[in-house]
């Protein structure tokens, strides 16, 4: 586990490539092109709520896990586990001016580029006062937003598609923990079409999707651990959360997580204008970017804000991020 925490570290902060466009880096990791595998995808938390976001462009895809979602029981020795994936399928996008971030200032995960002309962005954050995590997407021309949004289960969970809403409803068969994850879709302009596989957008201004994550583990000895299926906590957390704007949700998040993160200052120098694997690469040559090193500092912090938070279980020695049994 300490090997993985550690390769997840470095990894995280150093994948990309060597050529990229020039932004303010900052408080930043940023790369010029989306993740090809589990461990160059960067990580959002809310202390119980992680999620891995790829940063596709045709295809985006987000990996979560939830703190309890664990396999052991009050006599066994049991095992973290992931607890499912968030698919969005663009067909037809291609990209120009590319940028994947991850701002370490406001918690925020970022994808910008430009298709034929339209500029896409694509936030992305776990909020602790909300508790859900949020991904809005924008375009700069309206009705340019279209494709489908899938919702799966890393446990063979049963899948229900209502309307907006699509649920997965599980129990783990080694401690017949019970558990949950909801995602709710919101648009302006164009329309939701549902079926059996997920929720189409379709000409669309704008989408915010709100995912929500639970299980029936209650952090109580004298009751064995089991508490209340988590259903009507999460409708009452999607309900809540998607009567809120965009721009409250983020509001609320950034000040919350900026509680904490703003806290600690560590300034070693202006870091250069220049991908976060260019940096690197050039640190190993022997050039000094004491400002690559404050990064890491403060990424450390961002992770562990991320992974723990007051009222949450202890961090896995990995945080909460996961994709393994």
């Amino acid at each position: 586990m300490i090997k993985k925490l550690n390769i997840l570290l470095l990894q995280l902060l150093f994948s990309g490539w060597v050529i990229g466009q020039p932004v303010q880096s900052g408080q930043k990791l940023w790369y010029i092109q989306p993740a090809s595998k589990w461990l160059e995808a960067l990580p959002i938390g809310n202390g119980s709520l992680g999620g891995m976001i790829f940063g596709g462009i045709e295809k985006e895809h987000i990996q979560f896990n939830e703190e309890s979602l664990i396999t052991g029981t009050t006599q066994t020795v049991g095992f973290y586990q992931p607890f499912g994936d968030v698919y969005l399928d663009f067909p037809g996008l291609t990209a120009e001016n590319y940028i994947r971030e991850l701002d370490l200032n406001e918690g925020v995960h970022r994808v910008r580029f430009k298709s034929d002309g339209v500029n896409h962005q694509r936030e992305c954050f776990a909020s602790y006062p909300d508790k859900v995590m949020i991904l809005h997407l924008t375009a700069s021309k309206k009705g340019l937003i279209s494709g489908k949004i899938k919702l799966t289960d890393a446990h063979q969970a049963a899948i229900s598609v209502s309307g907006n809403k699509i649920t997965a409803t599980g129990k783990l068969p080694e401690n017949q923990m019970e558990y949950e994850s909801q995602l709710l879709v919101l648009n302006k302009g164009g329309k939701l079409v549902s079926d059996t596989s997920g929720i189409e957008v379709q000409e669309a201004s704008e989408v915010t999707v709100f995912l929500a994550a639970g299980t029936s583990f209650l952090n109580d000895h004298r009751k064995g651990f089991r508490g209340d299926h988590p259903h009507a906590a999460l409708t009452k957390r999607l309900s809540d959360a998607s009567s809120k704007s965009y721009k409250q949700l983020r509001k609320n998040h950034v000040t919350d997580y900026q509680g904490l993160f703003g806290r600690v200052s560590l300034n070693l120098g202006t870091a250069p204008d220049m991908p976060t694997i260019d940096r690197l690469n050039a640190h190993k040559q022997g050039a000094k970017d004491p400002a690559l090193e404050a990064l890491l500092f403060h990424y450390g912090r961002y992770l562990l804000i991320g992974s723990s938070r007051s009222g949450s279980l202890p961090a896995n020695l990995q945080g909460i991020w996961n994709n393994e049994y």
